[in-house]
């Protein structure tokens, strides 16, 4: 989702994971969802000749994602209500 402030939020609820699919290849595509949702935001089309902005774009959003969810992993381990740093 993009918020008000062009902020870019997605959700995995962590509550219930079961680990199946394991939780990168889910990160995986929902992030390929993001960056096409991203680049058509912008007006890109993405062509043979130009795809290689979306790998990079993933890749991004894959790293944003997962230090988020160690960063939240955590502070439940840590027993944490400060998710601020998240």
């Amino acid at each position: 989702a993009l918020t008000k402030s062009n902020n870019l939020i997605i959700i995995i609820n962590m509550s219930d994971w079961d680990e199946r699919p394991p939780l990168e290849m889910s990160v995986v595509h929902e992030t390929l969802h993001a960056s096409w949702y991203l680049l058509d935001l912008l007006g890109i089309k993405l062509t043979v000749d130009n795809h290689e902005i979306q790998a990079y774009l993933q890749e991004s959003l894959f790293e944003a994602v997962m230090s988020s969810i160690e960063k939240y992993e955590e502070s439940v381990e840590n027993n944490s209500s400060d998710l601020s740093k998240i």
